[in-house]
């Protein structure tokens, strides 16, 4: 009895499922299967679909983390003028107070706010610290100048990265998502394809046997990945 693919399967782990298959396929020893033609046909068109949801949760997680790179430039800024409130020379101590009360005019948790009110709030700030008074103070500070230009560096990365995303994100909606997706792809597999080669291995095992062979397999190393991956899953115990 061929294994089934496990429903426990990671989304990434079905794409390769299907696509293992698909090449195997092309290399099998079958010929003029209409049948099987289309059950490869919509795999690889299910296939296909989740490809693009993977790159486009792949695309969230990089804006996210360039949002986060954003944010911990503006806070590097933040943590050496701190620094610098504690100086011995009271010229750089000044600079730093001075620099700081801008800072708190915006307020380092509203850049937790959405990006648009973010990007608007970094803009601001580097606009008042550009103004010659403030300039003059970031001069004093050893660090503070270059900590402004990866500012403006980390909200330029960002800002041209999510403009593409957005971009990409007019054609989302004829994206399915991703997780239903992957329940299509293993009910394609696992409630079609294994139960016809089920029963044309049986028919014509000569044509079917290495190409069921590769399936099978193909399935078993990736239900062992599963199982391996769930047994190291910490235990919760009751108190």
């Amino acid at each position: 009895m061929i294994e089934k693919i496990s429903f426990n399967s990671r989304i990434t782990e079905v794409n390769s499922i299907a696509m293992r298959m698909l090449y195997a396929y092309k290399d099998s020893l079958i010929h003029e299967d209409q049948h099987l033609d289309a059950i490869m046909n919509d795999a690889g068109l299910l296939s296909a679909k989740l490809g693009v949801a993977i790159n486009r949760i792949k695309s969230q997680l990089q804006l996210e983390e360039k949002d986060e790179q954003c944010e911990q430039a503006v806070y590097d800024l933040y943590c050496l003028l701190k620094g610098f409130t504690h100086h011995p020379i009271p010229e750089l101590q000044q600079a730093a107070v001075a620099i700081l009360e801008v800072f708190d005019h915006y307020g380092l948790s509203n850049l937790k706010e959405s990006y648009d009110i973010q990007s608007s709030l970094i803009h601001s700030l580097l606009d008042d610290l550009a103004k010659p008074e403030m300039q003059a103070h970031l001069e004093l500070l050893s660090g503070a100048v270059e900590c402004m230009k990866a500012i403006r560096l980390k909200l330029q990365d960002f800002e041209t990265f999510r403009l593409a995303f957005e971009s990409d994100k007019i054609e989302e909606s004829t994206y399915a998502n991703a997780s239903s997706i992957k329940k299509e792809l293993i009910k394609l597999i696992n409630k079609q394809l294994l139960v016809y080669l089920k029963a044309m291995s049986i028919v014509n095992n000569n044509a079917y046997c290495e190409f069921t062979r590769v399936v099978t397999q193909i399935i078993i190393d990736n239900n062992s990945n599963v199982r391996r991956r769930r047994e190291m899953q910490p235990v919760e115990i009751e108190n």
